[in-house]
């Protein structure tokens, strides 16, 4: 729980749960929303943490079946040191 205040209950002995709640809520270390996102766009992080629009979209990137392939033969000398 977030410091606040002590709630105490009322003259019947009841303790309200949404004023209790309430108190104990804090949202001063929310992330902030983006202001202008663009729909379809990947939402990123800026420096502290809050969204930003990215820029980037699914369909920027290329897709497996649009990737090509290098064919070729290993030297025999190739090695994982080099």
């Amino acid at each position: 729980m977030n410091g606040g205040s002590t709630i105490f209950p009322d003259v019947d002995g009841i303790i309200d749960l949404g004023t209790l709640i309430t108190s104990h809520q804090s949202i001063s270390g929310k992330a902030d929303k983006v202001s202008n996102p663009t729909s379809g766009n990947f939402a990123g992080l800026d420096s502290n943490g809050n969204l930003t629009d990215s820029g980037s979209k699914a369909s920027d990137f290329a897709t497996a079946s649009s990737v090509t392939t290098i064919e070729g033969k290993i030297p025999t000398q190739a090695s994982s040191s080099n």
